[in-house]
C-alpha cells in the first residue's frame, strides 16, 4: 500500500489547529454580501445606473450605465453585457447556478463600480471625512488612518494583502484598531459639525497630520509588516539595505565626476549607481567590478552586475527620469560623451538581473 500511495505529507494536531484558526480569522475577516449590496447599490446610482429587485430575491440591471461600461481614465470599453436579469450578492440567494450572477470581489461589475467610485470621488477620499465614535473611547479627536499592505512575488503577482487602521489621538503611541472601526462610526450632525468648526479641531488636527501620519507609519511597518510576513511564510528582512537613487534630469551625460572617495572618474549611470552603493556601504573596493565598463563607457552586462551586487549586499535601485537623460544621448553617438552612446545605456536597462 505504502508504494501506492499519492502524497506523504501529513498534517500534525498543531498544523491542524493553525489552519482551522487561519480559516475562522479569514471568514471573519472577509467582506459580508450585505456590505457589498450596499456599496454597489449606492455606487450604481451614483453613477446613473439602477439595481431593481426580483421576485425570487435577487436583483436586475435593465441597462448597465456608459459610466460603467467605459472606462474614464482612458476611454476603454470594459467587457460587460448591456444588462443583468439575475445578480445576487450572497450564495444562499442563488436558485439557478446557470442564470444568476453572484457579485462578489473579483467579479467584473463590481470591479467596474469600485474603479468608477475611486476615479469620481479621488479629491473627497484624499481630503477625508469627519466621524463620531458614539463609544467614546477618548475624550480628544484623533487621526484614522488606513494603510494597505501587500506582498507580491518575484513576478509580480500578490500573494497577500491586508488592511490596516490606525488612529493616533495627540501625542500618544499610535494604535492598531483592527479591521473596519469606522463600520461603529457615524457622520456627525450640523449641530455637531458646527461644534467642530468653531472649536477647530479639523484645522489643528490637519497642522499636525503629517507628523501623525509618519509615526503611524512607523507602527504600521515595525509591527505589521513583519507579523504579515510571517503568516505568508516569507523570509525576515535583511537588517540593511542599500539604496542607489538615480534621477535622469539630475545627471549630466556630457560631464563626469571625480570623487575622492573612488580616486577615480564615475562616467556613468551604472557608475553613478555603483558609486552610490559603494560609500552607502563605506567601502570602494566592490566598485572595481564594474571600473572598467564606465571608464570604457561600455554596459556592464549581466554578469558583472550580479557580482556587484552580491558584492555589495541586499540593494535598491531607484530610477526616476530616465526618458530625460537617455534622450539627451540619442543621436550624440559621435560627440562621445562620458556616459556612453544611447544604444549601452538601453543595454544596462535591458540586462537581466
Amino acid at each position: 500500500m505504502a508504494s501506492d500511495v499519492l502524497a506523504t505529507d501529513t498534517l500534525g494536531l498543531g498544523d491542524v489547529t493553525r489552519v482551522r484558526t487561519e480559516i475562522e480569522q479569514a471568514n471573519a475577516r472577509r467582506l459580508q454580501p450585505h456590505y457589498i449590496r450596499s456599496f454597489f447599490s449606492r455606487a450604481l446610482t451614483d453613477l446613473g445606473g439602477r439595481l431593481a429587485p426580483n421576485r425570487d430575491g435577487t436583483y436586475r440591471i435593465r441597462r448597465v450605465p456608459l459610466s460603467l461600461a467605459v472606462r474614464s481614465d482612458n476611454g476603454v470599453r470594459r467587457p460587460l453585457p448591456e444588462s443583468y436579469e439575475s445578480l445576487a450578492f450572497d450564495k444562499g440567494d442563488i436558485a439557478d447556478p446557470g442564470r444568476t450572477d453572484l457579485v462578489c470581489v473579483g467579479h467584473p461589475l463590481l470591479d467596474a463600480a469600485v474603479d468608477e467610485t475611486l476615479s469620481k470621488h479621488e479629491p473627497a477620499l484624499a481630503v477625508g471625512t469627519v466621524l463620531m465614535d458614539d463609544g467614546n473611547r477618548t475624550l480628544a479627536a484623533r487621526l484614522m488612518l488606513c494603510f494597505s499592505l501587500s506582498i507580491v512575488d518575484g513576478a509580480g503577482d500578490e500573494v497577500r494583502r491586508e488592511l490596516y487602521y490606525v488612529e493616533v489621538e495627540g501625542d500618544r503611541e499610535p494604535i492598531v484598531i483592527g479591521q473596519a472601526p469606522y463600520i461603529d462610526y457615524r457622520a456627525p450632525s450640523e449641530d455637531e459639525l458646527c461644534r467642530i468648526a468653531c472649536d477647530g479641531i479639523v484645522e489643528g488636527m490637519s497642522s499636525s497630520a503629517t507628523g501623525a501620519e509618519d509615526r503611524a507609519r512607523d507602527k504600521a511597518v515595525g509591527e505589521l509588516v513583519a507579523a504579515d510576513m510571517d503568516r505568508a511564510g516569507v523570509p525576515s528582512l535583511p537588517d540593511k539595505v542599500y539604496v542607489a537613487t538615480l534621477v535622469g534630469t539630475d545627471l549630466d551625460p556630457s560631464s563626469f565626476k571625480n570623487p575622492p572617495f573612488l580616486s577615480g572618474k564615475v562616467n556613468t549611470l551604472w557608475g553613478e549607481m555603483a558609486y552610490q552603493l559603494c560609500l552607502q556601504r563605506g567601502d570602494p573596493a566592490p566598485y572595481s567590478i564594474i571600473r572598467s565598463a564606465d571608464s570604457k563607457s561600455v554596459a556592464p552586462g549581466t554578469e558583472k552586475l550580479v557580482q556587484l551586487f552580491d558584492a555589495i549586499g541586499p540593494c535598491v535601485i531607484l530610477i526616476d527620469e530616465f526618458v530625460a537623460y537617455a534622450r539627451n544621448l540619442y543621436g550624440a553617438d559621435s560627440r562621445n560623451l562620458p556616459a556612453g552612446t544611447f544604444g549601452n545605456v538601453l543595454s544596462f536597462m535591458q540586462d537581466p538581473v
